[in-house]
């Protein structure tokens, strides 16, 4: 995997814009299973976040 500062022409500085769309353009080439995997890890930690919410939740009213 390359690194961030090989993206970078060296002798100017680079507009922000560039450089995202060259992120954009290299992660083009990643595989479809690398995007399945990495939607099911967000979907899992959705998942995890909004049953941690629910449960403070639970457990905030039946304090009162």
């Amino acid at each position: 995997m390359n690194s961030y500062s090989q993206l970078a022409p060296r002798n100017r500085p680079l507009k922000v814009e560039t450089f995202y769309n060259r992120m954009i353009d290299k992660s083009v080439h990643l595989k479809m299973e690398d995007w399945l995997q990495l939607k099911d890890i967000i979907q899992c930690s959705l998942y995890i976040s909004m049953q941690s919410l629910v449960i403070h939740v639970v457990l905030r009213l039946t304090a009162i």
